[in-house]
């Protein structure tokens, strides 16, 4: 294992740190994201440590950082990340951590690092632990049935229990179709970043704008691979849904029980009813008064970062006390601050003296407004809402339309027309439409509309009237996607499709495309998953700290900011299905 090499300095030679160490040295480290980090790393570590890191996730001692493989050693020419003593080994879901904002570097002899969280990575984050020697597995019980109260913290040793299966296989290496798409997913980041620059006013570079003329052909390429993607999965989905509690081994992971698969939930109890319920996605979920908390909590004893929630790939979930001053309960014990403790289904969260009870479903959560008390064999039931299963696309849109200030009674006609669409299982955006209308009501657009849209007259005058909108919207459609009856319109408000295109359509004698008579208002999975009435779509994207990019009341920017708040909501666990329909 190579930690130190020579290199040539001013003075002469000089020694350099491959990788972390307790010393407080400059180390030569390169940074990881979800297209350079492997999928899966392992840690070695002997028998007699893992019930201590069973209980309280890894910790890097008295070094810098944790210390990773890519593989065991000796395998695809592993040399370095642990000893060849070690007789325990860790698989860690990397991409799990890196989207629960925990960072990862790369030494120059290959080494995986990581700090984790003050020190400690979560086992929520362990993905499998084998045996070096039997290669059997240890895994975390995934059952359906109650489970008794989570461990009372003083004693580790008491931590959720293990059970032993056969052995699983070592993650293998993604597919030179996952490497493909993860490139064409970071270069159409790029692109969107430099779209974000040329908006705000700042001038690209001839190299950039070319980069620029690339987007056609990569969304084209992430639509096939994720096609071809989700063709592959198919089998393997069609055989977790056939047996609730059968163990099968994922075709890119660890083994895992497919009972565990659905996300865990909270649902929130008080004075003996259930007030609301919060879906939780694979990450991690702050709770607190903050107003970028995941899950807000009011009372004026909870800290404004109270308590972490995370949830691991395999759907396991922990929560860890983040030094708040009235502290965390779990079953009524007040739980160690910066300590990790694993959660069971009928577990019981307090957070500070608030009178809330969180409880933990590993089922789908039950419907808002039940009333009785909360226990560990209560039976649950799923919510009212849509599944966003049903659906193979989200198509964001939002319409801009003639406009005089103070005047209600003004007929509105639509003068931009745009749709972005959203893969409903990658939430990647794989293509977008766009057209100016001519408005034939009043074809003069006022002062104030051309300001608050920034839509001038030129534009409109240039462009076609509604009925050949249509026309080329529905021909887009059909082209993009194979079944356009699984395509779930998404808008912020009801106002688009309940009112402006129906009622315009209806003036000038056209039929509402029939993709566009059914839709998810986005400010009720908003209030949903926040907890709080949904503002405007500033006011959503103020709410989940993203930001405005583009200019407001232009429709393909509005529509791509929706698109976002669309992400975010989904990735908190929310639900997004239908919520209204047209005539």
């Amino acid at each position: 294992m190579q930690r130190f090499s020579l290199r040539e300095g001013v003075n002469g030679l000089e020694i350099r740190a491959n990788q972390g160490h307790s010393m407080q040295l400059s180390v030569d480290m390169t940074d990881l994201d979800l297209h350079t980090a492997p999928r899966y790393a392992v840690h070695g570590t002997y028998k007699k440590s893992w019930p201590l890191i069973r209980a309280g996730g890894l910790s890097r001692m008295g070094r810098r950082h944790i210390h990773f493989a890519r593989d065991l050693p000796g395998e695809c020419g592993v040399i370095s990340g642990m000893r060849g003593s070690c007789d325990v080994m860790i698989w860690v879901d990397v991409h799990a951590a890196i989207c629960a904002g925990i960072q990862f570097q790369q030494s120059s002899n290959g080494v995986i690092l990581s700090e984790g969280v003050n020190g400690i990575l979560s086992p929520a984050f362990f993905a499998t632990v084998t045996d070096k020697a039997s290669r059997r597995a240890l895994v975390l019980a995934a059952s359906s049935q109650p489970a008794a109260a989570p461990p009372a913290p003083a004693n580790a040793g008491n931590a959720a229990p293990m059970d032993v299966s056969d052995g699983a296989p070592p993650p293998p290496p993604p597919s030179d179709d996952a490497k493909a798409l993860r490139k064409a997913q970071r270069a159409l980041g790029e692109i969107a970043a430099l779209k974000a620059q040329q908006a705000a006013g700042v001038a690209l570079e001839r190299n950039q704008l070319a980069k620029l003329q690339r987007e056609p052909d990569l969304l084209a390429c992430v639509r096939r691979l994720s096609d071809a993607s989700a063709a592959s999965a198919a089998p393997d989905d069609a055989s977790a849904a056939g047996s609730a509690t059968a163990e099968t081994v994922a075709s890119d992971g660890p083994r895992v029980a497919s009972d565990a698969l659905a996300p865990p939930a909270l649902a929130v109890w008080k004075d003996g009813e259930l007030i609301a319920t919060h879906a939780l996605a694979i990450g991690q979920h702050t709770v607190g008064r903050s107003p970028d908390a995941s899950l807000p909590v009011e009372h004026l004893s909870c800290s404004r970062q109270h308590a972490t929630l995370t949830v691991s790939v395999a759907r396991q979930l922990s929560v860890t006390d983040d030094a708040s001053a009235q502290g965390t309960s779990l079953d009524g014990v007040r739980l160690e601050p910066r300590r990790a403790y694993a959660l069971r289904d009928g577990a019981r969260l307090q957070f500070g003296a608030s009178s809330r009870t969180f409880v933990v479903r590993a089922a789908p959560p039950p419907t808002v407004g039940a009333a009785s008390e909360p226990h560990a064999g209560a039976p649950t039931a799923i919510g009212a809402a849509a599944s966003s299963a049903r659906w193979t696309h989200y198509l964001v849109l939002d319409f801009e339309a003639t406009c005089e200030k103070d005047d209600r009674r003004w007929k509105h006609e639509i003068i931009e027309f745009p749709a972005v669409l959203v893969d409903a299982r990658t939430l990647l955006t794989i293509d977008e439409f766009r057209t100016f209308v001519r408005p034939t009501e009043r074809p003069l657009l006022t002062t104030f509309c051309t300001q608050l849209t920034s839509i001038t007259q030129a534009q409109v005058d240039g462009a076609a009237p509604l009925a050949d909108a249509v026309d080329a919207f529905n021909a887009w459609l059909q082209s993009a996607v194979s079944d356009p009856s699984a395509v779930l319109p998404v808008t912020c408000g009801d106002w688009d499709l309940c009112r402006m295109l129906p009622t315009e359509c209806q003036r000038k004698g056209l039929r509402v495309p029939s993709p566009l008579r059914r839709w998810c208002n986005l400010k009720v999975p908003f209030a949903a998953a926040v907890g709080e009435r949904a503002p405007g779509m500033a006011g959503m994207l103020r709410s989940l700290g993203l930001p405005l990019v583009g200019r407001h009341h232009l429709g393909i920017d509005d529509s791509r900011n929706i698109a976002s708040i669309l992400r975010a909501l989904v990735r908190r666990g929310a639900t997004v299905g239908e919520t209204a329909r047209g005539a």
